[in-house]
């Protein structure tokens, strides 16, 4: 992370806070609002959108290669 100018502490503050963002909310818990929400905490921890993107694409990638459709929990607030 470091090497790529990424600062862990501030992604993981920002995932906390738009998981806890979902939770309250009552929203659908999709697959889009964990992509949405792992974008803009890579934004706020440095990230350029063409990183973004690339680790997206590959997770993603990761996600369907496993069976994975749909989130089953939201990270902090599901058990």
């Amino acid at each position: 992370m470091e090497k790529n100018g990424l600062n862990h502490q501030i992604i993981t503050s920002k995932q906390r806070k738009l998981f806890k963002e979902l939770y309250e909310s009552g929203r659908p818990n999709t697959l889009d609002e964990h992509m949405r929400t792992a974008r803009e905490a890579l934004k706020a921890g440095g990230a350029s959108d063409s990183l973004i993107n690339d680790l997206l694409i590959k997770s993603l990638a990761n996600l369907k290669e496993q069976g994975v459709t749909q989130p089953t929990r939201i990270p902090w607030y599901s058990k």
